[in-house]
């Protein structure tokens, strides 16, 4: 017979089951990666009880497929990040567009990282971040520091 605590696990993992759903989501090919990303962050922020402040900028209505799955994935990535290594429930994701980019930024007020140290050791997503973006012609740029 399962235990609350065995119950509230399945919860969870059903609930990571249905927001990696929202990888494949329709709203990103249909409503673009304004809303699906906006939408991600309102539903990973129930799921983890956090709170995360979105903002968007001059984005253009309509980019290319490969750039809004890699915006989005990379969102997600960076979200997940942040979640499990921060320290911090609160966050802040943004996506501006310039006249020739889109820039997205993922922040927290967390207990920061030795970033080289990380790449050396391909951990925190940040390698699988950098390929995502270096296909679609885009560079990681990542500050932070322990403390």
């Amino acid at each position: 017979m399962p235990t609350s605590q065995n119950l509230e696990e399945i919860r969870k993992h059903c609930s990571e089951i249905a927001l990696s759903h929202e990888l494949h989501s329709s709203k990103l090919e249909y409503l673009g990666v304004r809303a699906a990303i906006r939408g991600f962050c309102i539903e990973f922020a129930k799921q983890h009880d956090v709170n995360i402040v979105f903002k968007n900028e001059n984005v253009p209505r309509k980019l290319s497929s490969d750039m809004s799955v890699c915006l989005f994935r990379v969102a997600h990535e960076a979200l997940d990040n942040a979640i499990n290594y921060s320290g911090t429930r609160h966050f802040y994701v943004a996506i501006r567009g310039f006249a020739s980019e889109v820039q997205l930024v993922v922040k927290d007020a967390g207990v920061g990282f030795d970033v080289d140290a990380a790449m050396k050791a391909r951990g925190l997503g940040l390698v699988s971040m950098q390929e995502r973006l270096h296909l679609v012609r885009g560079h990681l740029r990542v500050d932070s520091k322990p403390g």
